[in-house]
């Protein structure tokens, strides 16, 4: 099942040679011919891999516009406010966000959009469904410097590659991969690379032998870096995750990394190489220590249900309920509650607020009901 094409096999080292699997999970999403998000194909909705919250509706991106619009006055409402939105996707979320704050003449003049996306594919589609919106986009963050708004992520940190790590009698190993007969084969490296020894006492000391987890080193280096960018206002991610403590727990002793390909979780990373994608929950105490160490301070960090619900959810489907009836309304509670309920996303995603010249009081909307800042460093 994990046969390589031809385009991979000439992108991977010769037989017997060990790479860290951080590297080849980079190959497997990112590789400009042959890389999953890099290629012309489908991979949101139904006839995809996955579905993303923005997908389900609407609302979703409206309430995303109320919480920057908020962040916007709290700013003094300055006449210039960067929305810098980080792997679009389909550019859905972007839809919404600023059809959303069209509503707010005053905001929505104030709003330079930005998308970054390194997806070829993906950023064709994004403008093709924002054509006629002020929009522009980049590939990085490196056209981005002294941002005064918001930067944000759906579903953006779990899309980093990750480094694989199991507990053998002897330590932690972190895992490789080599290539034997045309075929994956994972295989512990001889030593962890530099980065992940410099980590690993951020583990517990009391995991079983053959426990395997990530390190998401790459990710945390970008939230640094976007931190530096960031001069005033927020980062904002909604992921699923959690925080240290509970990431790293005996609970998970396969870790969390899968692949996803045609709507179904396949447990074997090295499946399907190059054809599914690749992801890893994310350990959101790591990411606001990386936004920390950049300056900024911890403004909120709760559930997608209780933020969704800080900014008023219940509401506006109260307000679809006098104007919505029969299919398309049942169809809209169905995903409302899928997007709050905790056996759907409501609290297996996290959202995760830093920001920098923004008083943490009080709290902004979408953590006010439920701000649980305390789990991300519990004593």
């Amino acid at each position: 099942m994990n046969r390589l094409s031809p385009a991979l096999l000439q992108r991977l080292p010769s037989s017997g040679q060990v790479l860290p699997f951080v590297e080849v999970m980079e190959l497997f999403l990112y590789h400009p011919q042959v890389g999953y998000y890099m290629v012309q194909k489908p991979r949101l909705g139904r006839e995809g891999d996955f579905v993303t919250a923005p997908e389900m509706t609407s609302l979703f991106g409206e309430l995303l516009a109320q919480q920057f619009y908020e962040v916007w006055q709290r700013m003094g409402s300055p006449d210039g406010f960067q929305i810098v939105e980080v792997g679009g996707g389909s550019g859905v979320l972007a839809v919404d966000i600023l059809t959303a704050c069209r509503t707010l003449p005053e905001f929505f003049r104030a709003i330079h959009y930005h998308l970054v996306e390194i997806s070829p594919d993906f950023r064709l589609r994004q403008q093709e469904i924002l054509a006629g919106f002020p929009v522009s986009w980049h590939t990085n963050l490196d056209d981005l410097n002294d941002i005064r708004g918001v930067v944000f992520g759906n579903e953006l940190l779990d899309a980093f590659p990750v480094h694989w790590l199991r507990l053998a009698a002897s330590g932690w190993q972190e895992m490789g991969v080599c290539v034997d007969q045309e075929c994956l084969v994972a295989t512990p490296l001889d030593n962890p690379t530099p980065q992940v020894a410099a980590a690993l006492s951020r583990l517990p000391a009391d995991l079983p032998e053959g426990y395997e987890t990530e390190l998401g080193l790459p990710g945390e280096s970008w939230v640094f870096l976007a931190s530096q960018r960031l001069q005033q206002g927020i980062l904002l991610f909604i992921d699923y995750g959690y925080p240290r403590h509970e990431y790293y727990h005996p609970a998970r002793p396969q870790g969390t990394l899968v692949g996803y390909h045609q709507n179904q979780q396949i447990a074997d990373p090295l499946a399907f190489p190059g054809e599914m994608d690749l992801t890893a929950h994310v350990d959101f105490t790591a990411m606001a220590e990386a936004g920390q160490r950049a300056g900024l301070s911890l403004l909120g960090y709760t559930s997608q249900s209780w933020f969704l619900l800080g900014l008023g959810l219940l509401q506006r489907l109260a307000a679809q309920e006098g104007v919505l009836a029969g299919e398309p309304l049942s169809r809209l509670r169905q995903s409302v509650m899928r997007l709050i309920m905790p056996g759907g996303m409501g609290e297996r995603f996290q959202v995760l607020a830093m920001g920098r010249g923004l008083s943490a009081a009080p709290p902004l909307a979408g953590f006010a009901e439920n701000n649980r800042l305390d789990r991300l460093f519990p004593t």
